[in-house]
């Protein structure tokens, strides 16, 4: 799954992107606080997580970080 979310990103932006439309692509968030959803990746060898910056329903930010 992380190889495809990197494909992904690279196709679209979803900076201005609704929640709605995010959760439709990316599915149940691995964790959710009030200003942001994660997705956790976990490949076995190491995983990314992905951070998406939500503000008042929208997507305003995309963090990613490699796990080891």
């Amino acid at each position: 799954m992380a190889r495809v979310t990197r494909a992904l990103m690279t196709e679209w932006n979803p900076v201005l992107a609704s929640e709605a439309e995010l959760r439709s692509l990316m599915g149940v968030p691995s964790r959710e606080v009030s200003s942001a959803l994660e997705y956790t990746f976990d490949s076995g060898f190491g995983g990314e997580r992905w951070r998406f910056g939500i503000r008042s329903g929208v997507v305003v930010s995309v963090e990613w970080d490699a796990l080891e």
